[in-house]
């Protein structure tokens, strides 16, 4: 038990530490804001695409969605609805502007 105290002790000493507190956040927000992309224009076909399945979600429905959200794409797959009057792809845990849908599939 010794043996296995002062291997850990050893061990320790070399663990990588965070010398200044949050600056590997600091510096994952930078890289993340740095990264930026411009929002994609849709063709007519592809927004064709995007309102048939809208146009199919008058009940919620599982879909997979891509968007564009602060100068990012995200995706996301969960059971969504579409809320006409507010023109959103709305989720349990998340809304999205129909506007910033880049890509949507039923599963």
């Amino acid at each position: 038990m010794r043996e296995k105290m002062s291997m850990n002790n050893r061990a320790r000493q070399f663990l990588p530490f965070d010398a200044m507190k949050g600056l590997q956040e600091a510096l994952r927000a930078a890289e993340f804001e740095n990264e930026s992309v411009s929002h994609h224009r849709l063709s007519e076909d592809e927004a064709g695409r995007i309102g048939a399945v809208l146009a199919q979600l008058n009940e919620k429905k599982q879909v997979h969605v891509r968007y564009f959200e602060q100068g990012h794409y995200f995706e996301l797959d969960g059971e969504a609805k579409l809320d006409p009057y507010e023109s959103l792809l709305v989720f349990e845990e998340k809304s999205i502007p129909i506007f910033d849908i880049y890509q949507l599939n039923l599963i």
